[in-house]
């Protein structure tokens, strides 16, 4: 039993220990229900950000401008695999400003933001795959970020990054 004042607790309470890592053991397994889950999510933007990639600098920001969509399928089978599978997609306008003043400093554009991953885990073994991808189209020249991620219990992992600037010359 953990000590502590009793709920509702509006601060963090601590777990007393000597230094020592503790262990925790289990009476059995936990009980599975198999079944399909699903989530679907839209977020609003209207907020500024520091630019993702292709900065400029620490004083490049935008003020990010439309919604995402996020939608998510986890399915568990009657043995305890668990898998999953989802992703987001949006199209944002960002316009360059001045963080100091909010202002304004540039032609707003858009970016194409869409990922997905998926993976499962079960037994001794589990995978988690992602890829995103990151478009702009900007006056001065579109900007280009890929990102693929592979992390398994067997086998190589993998992380794989490219961003590209681009300019109209």
């Amino acid at each position: 039993m953990i000590g502590g004042p009793p709920p509702p607790v509006e601060d963090p309470v601590g777990i007393p220990n000597d230094g020592k890592a503790m262990m925790v053991r289990l009476a059995g397994a936990a009980t599975v229900t198999p079944g399909v889950f699903q989530d679907m999510v839209t977020i609003e933007f209207g907020q500024f950000v520091p630019r993702p990639f292709c900065s400029s600098g620490p004083f490049d920001y935008l003020w990010i401008e439309g919604s995402v969509d996020f939608h998510n399928t986890a399915k568990v089978n009657r043995r305890g695999r668990y898998s999953y599978r989802g992703g987001y997609e949006g199209l944002l306008t960002a316009t360059p400003i001045d963080p100091v003043t909010g202002d304004p400093i540039g032609p707003s554009f858009t970016a194409d933001v869409r990922g997905n991953q998926h993976g499962f885990m079960q037994n001794n073994n589990a995978r988690v795959r992602a890829f995103d991808k990151k478009i702009t189209h900007e006056v001065g020249g579109s900007q280009i970020e890929f990102i693929n991620l592979r992390i398994a219990e067997r086998g190589a992992d993998r992380y794989r990054g490219f961003y590209k600037c681009l300019d109209d010359d």
